[in-house]
């Protein structure tokens, strides 16, 4: 019985974060995440340089930024495999494969609509995209069942799209550094 219960506390956390110390990836994008996300968008430059893959700083923002507009409905981005693959292999990377892998160099991406070109300065860019994100915020917290297709997990609901959002913007802000 001592054991059983010595084993017990040694797994009990000695307290619970608050949700602004836990880190993004370990949470859904809300108004308690997105000063944090504000916060760390605005270290970055034009010219931070990443420490893997094929995007720049501005082209990483710019795809950030499509991929809420897409969640939001504001844009259309086609399937790229179908349901009974796409939402298994989603479910998986949303809750248990959740430090997604680097430095995956493509020249041709699987949904070309998530990578827009360079279409005005690094600072409109991340302007517009903190912009989506606090639309995301609002949006979600006003109607978390309204749905938006995802390229992999077909009809997403916004409550998991925020999961994908603090786990994408995360992975992202870990390939700049900030």
């Amino acid at each position: 019985m001592k054991e059983s219960s010595a084993r017990k506390n040694r797994s009990a956390p000695a307290s619970t974060p608050a949700p602004s110390d836990t880190p993004l990836s370990h949470r859904i994008l809300d108004d308690t995440a997105l000063p944090d996300v504000r916060r760390r968008l605005r270290t970055l430059s034009a010219d931070t340089p990443a420490r893997w893959g094929g995007l720049d700083c501005g082209g990483m923002v710019r795809h950030l930024r499509a991929t809420v507009e897409l969640s939001l409905g504001e844009m259309q981005a086609p399937r790229v495999v179908p349901t009974w693959i796409g939402r298994p292999v989603g479910w998986l990377s949303l809750y248990v494969f959740t430090r997604w892998p680097r430095g995956r160099k493509s020249s041709k991406p699987a949904v070309p609509v998530l990578f827009p070109g360079r279409s005005t300065t690094f600072d409109e860019d991340r302007e517009r995209l903190l912009a989506a994100l606090e639309r995301f915020v609002e949006h979600a917290a006003a109607k978390p069942l309204a749905h938006a297709n995802h390229p992999l997990m077909g009809t997403t609901t916004r409550r998991r799209w925020a999961r994908v959002h603090a786990l994408h913007v995360a992975h992202h802000l870990r390939q700049f550094g900030a």
